[in-house]
């Protein structure tokens, strides 16, 4: 079994209203640890470290911060491909009042920093909402190739194309044997 090392990340928070450890996401060797309420980014706008690879030494760790007080940055978060979901319900934008950003990134393009400079698709929700309180994953794609897990022919092997061949239903990506039709996968 594995142990991941995230006790080394106690106790950096400058106040004991971090809320380390609020949540967890464990998604294909990414390990992400929100402080929704740390003020690590001089905001108090929540804080998210993620570990690639699951590295157990926080300093390698990438630290994403909220931008603005009380963000709650790391509230819920999700992953399906190469896409992260980080939430931040508190953030208020313009003059919507806690009106809650759901940020969509490109695991592969992530770099410390405050999450405003970073490229992502940003959801807002009306002013009060308070969006990103909650996060579900309707359409999963897991392999990140565009298709959906329910309707993909092969989803933990990238296949956008979804050619199979044989017909047999499993796509030729991930196919023992994609020349023969063989809907069980026992003569690979």
């Amino acid at each position: 079994p594995s142990t991941y090392g995230v006790c080394p990340l106690c106790g950096r928070g400058e106040a004991g209203g971090d809320e380390l450890g609020r949540t967890l996401l464990l998604d294909q060797g990414l390990l992400a640890v929100a402080a929704t309420g740390s003020d690590r980014g001089g905001q108090g706008g929540g804080m998210v470290y993620l570990f690639e690879h699951l590295s157990e030494d926080p300093d390698e760790a990438l630290q994403i911060y909220g931008a603005g007080k009380n963000d709650n940055l790391g509230w819920a978060m999700g992953a399906a491909g190469r896409r992260l979901v980080i939430t931040a319900p508190g953030a208020s934008v313009g003059e919507l009042d806690n009106s809650g950003v759901a940020y969509v990134l490109d695991r592969e393009a992530l770099t410390s920093g405050s999450i405003e400079e970073l490229d992502a698709l940003r959801l807002l929700g009306p002013d009060s909402s308070r969006l990103g309180r909650s996060l579900a994953w309707l359409d999963a794609d897991a392999d990140g190739d565009g298709v959906p897990n329910a309707s993909d022919n092969c989803p933990s092997t990238a296949n956008p194309d979804q050619a199979d061949s044989d017909g047999d239903g499993t796509g030729d990506a991930c196919d023992g044997c994609p020349d023969r039709p063989d809907p069980n996968q026992v003569d690979g």
